[in-house]
């Protein structure tokens, strides 16, 4: 009996505590962009649609994709902005963030 009982348990253990947000980018893919070359619409074709975006004073528009995971034993996260002209041209290079705590 305690065996059959085993197996649920083991399963629902490990399907708790897990939860994804946003979408991974692949960071070699993101490095092949350039400041003054690659253009808002190659971007989002390479990294998807962005998780946020605002424009600054002087109209500027930035993109922000974000991506995290959590589970009971760890948590990853990842997060680049790009920031793109009114001409829709990237002014500069990319940011980005990754924290991988274990």
């Amino acid at each position: 009996m305690k065996s059959i009982l085993l197996v649920p348990c083991l399963i629902a253990l490990g399907s708790v505590g897990c939860a994804v947000s946003g979408h991974k980018v692949n960071p070699e893919a993101v490095a092949q962009f350039k400041p003054g070359v690659t253009t808002k619409a190659e971007a989002i074709a390479v990294m998807g649609r962005p998780s946020s975006y605002s424009l600054d004073g002087v109209g500027n528009l930035h993109l922000t994709w974000t991506w995290a995971r959590a589970t009971i034993f760890s948590t990853d996260s990842q997060a680049y902005m790009l920031v793109f002209g009114p001409d829709g041209v990237m002014l500069g290079p990319v940011r980005s963030a990754g924290v991988n705590l274990q």
